[in-house]
């Protein structure tokens, strides 16, 4: 039997109701959903960094060992026990973290018992140093004892970390096929509303009509009727246009959403990338400063190995201090404070001083560092920043020595040329590969197919930026891996008043 009309209506605003009911809890799932993903990743990364914590931790208690047995010096002896202790409170979290999981209960019990081994043998070598006294320093100066559980310690953790990385992209492979369920459910679902609010205009729009068929003779109710109709029609279209733009506005929101969470992974992982590279840059001269430092503190260096201390104590400072500088002018860079002193910079001078302050680091590796001043280059004058303009060259020049192998060549030319000034680093280093090329002036960019990956992408950022403040430009040239670069710098020259 056929449904009357007053019935339908209802049935077809329930369908309506209902299609919205799953619109919500579709989106409340997602939402949920998303939540979870972003909690379990947060846990995830703090039990990772646990353990490369404990790897850290370990790896110098290692050196204190050595260093216990070179000196005999309680210090160290102290600063093992403390890092023991340390470790061991890190390592029981990522163990009660980690123990649960079958997938890989066998690495964290190798965890546990290569720690256990490290920890009982360097505490052994340590004892026997202190009951045998300076004598044993020669028989246990050897720690490959201990370096064997040590590096049973760091597979078993690479194991964790590899399964770990796998989960995390399995979630993210099924977080996103749940979304792209969801996004199509969606759209089925507001299709169907669609379909329902039309089917009840059409509903309306019929019975009117049926009716004003049927009542031909009551002209003036039909008209207050149709009228009624013709509103209520007006009505339902409203609410129709608003369903659809809210819904467009929904799937809008969904995919900034998606976009949002992207970026925000992408600058989280860019962010813990440079903080690691930061961090290792700033280290690695610091230890090095510092081993030597302790070394003359003992006293027990002869006078050749104390000058060798001291040189490299200030090479380290010196590189310390460089990276600081360029951190710094980076952060000017990005704020829009980076100054410069206008005046006029004699080129030809500031080109040569800054050739004669890399060149004891081009001589230590044998390159051919020569310097070639062009035909009308001698007397030509910049408006600008001397010291600045020099921090250009010296960072080219600094760049090229870096990546140009022992005995390769560096050329430094000057030209003038219509106007403009232009200075050209030229080398026979490993070049740039062309994917990297359009991002080699990026700040903290490194060519992810260079071999030598020291640094932190910071000297031709600043390059870039110092130059262009001076109304120049600059570009890199190379014809990929193995074939050098040049680097080109074009300024204008200072316009001279004519006598």
């Amino acid at each position: 039997m056929a449904l009357r009309f007053e019935r339908k209506i209802p049935l077809v605003l329930f369908v309506v109701f209902l299609v919205f009911a799953v619109l919500g809890f579709i989106f409340y799932q997602a939402t949920a959903s998303a939540r979870d993903v972003r909690e379990q990743e947060e846990r995830t990364r703090v039990l990772l960094l646990d353990l490369e914590s404990v790897v850290a931790v370990m790896t110098d208690a290692e050196a204190d060992v050595r260093g216990f047995i070179l000196t005999g010096n309680s210090t160290y002896a102290d600063r093992f026990a403390s890092k023991k202790r340390q470790a061991d409170a890190i390592q029981a979290r990522v163990e009660q973290a980690f123990g649960q999981i079958p997938e890989i209960a066998a690495s964290v019990a190798r965890l546990g018992s290569s720690a256990g081994e490290f920890w009982a043998r360097s505490a052994a070598k340590i004892e026997r140093r202190k009951i045998e006294g300076p004598a044993a320093a020669f028989t246990e100066l050897s720690v490959t004892e201990i370096k064997e559980p040590l590096d049973s310690f760091r597979a078993a953790a690479n194991e964790i970390k590899a399964f770990e990385i796998n989960a995390a992209a399995g979630r993210a492979a099924a977080f996103d096929l749940r979304l792209r369920a969801s996004i199509w459910v969606l759209i089925v679902s507001v299709v169907a509303g669609i379909i329902s609010l039309l089917f009840a205009n059409f509903l309306v729009f019929s019975e009117g009509k049926r009716r004003a068929a049927a009542e031909g003779e009551l002209i003036e109710v039909n008209k207050d009727l149709e009228q009624r109709v013709e509103i209520r029609t007006e009505e339902l279209r409203a609410l129709n246009d608003e369903l659809t733009f809210a819904a467009a506005e929904r799937e809008d929101l969904l995919a900034k959403e998606r976009v949002a969470r992207e970026d925000a992974e992408i600058a989280n992982r860019v962010r813990d990338e440079f903080m690691a590279a930061v961090s290792h840059e700033l280290r690695t001269p610091l230890n090095s400063i510092l081993g030597w430092a302790r070394l003359l503190q003992d006293g027990n260096l002869e006078e050749e190995q104390s000058r060798r201390a001291l040189t490299t104590i200030i090479k380290n400072s010196e590189l310390q201090n460089k990276l600081i500088e360029d951190l710094l002018d980076v952060a000017r860079i990005v704020s829009g404070k980076l100054q410069i002193e206008q005046g006029e910079a004699a080129i030809a001078e500031v080109v040569s001083q800054a050739a004669d302050s890399v060149r004891p680091s081009a001589e230590a590796k044998s390159l051919d560092l020569t310097v070639a001043i062009g035909e009308g280059a001698e007397n030509v004058i910049v408006n600008g920043d001397a010291n600045r303009l020099g921090q250009v060259v010296t960072n080219l020049l600094s760049n090229a020595i870096k990546f140009t192998p022992e005995g390769g060549r560096i050329e430094l030319a000057l030209k003038n040329a219509n106007g403009r000034v232009e200075i050209e680093v030229t080398d026979t280093g490993i070049g740039i590969s062309e994917d990297f090329l359009p991002l080699v002036f990026e700040k903290f960019r490194q060519d992810g197919s260079s071999e030598n990956q020291k640094g932190l992408g910071l000297g031709l950022a600043i390059v870039r930026n110092i130059v262009e403040l001076h109304g120049g430009s600059v570009m890199a040239i190379s014809k990929g891996q193995g074939h050098g670069s040049t680097f080109r710098v074009i300024l204008p020259v200072a316009e001279t008043d004519p006598e």
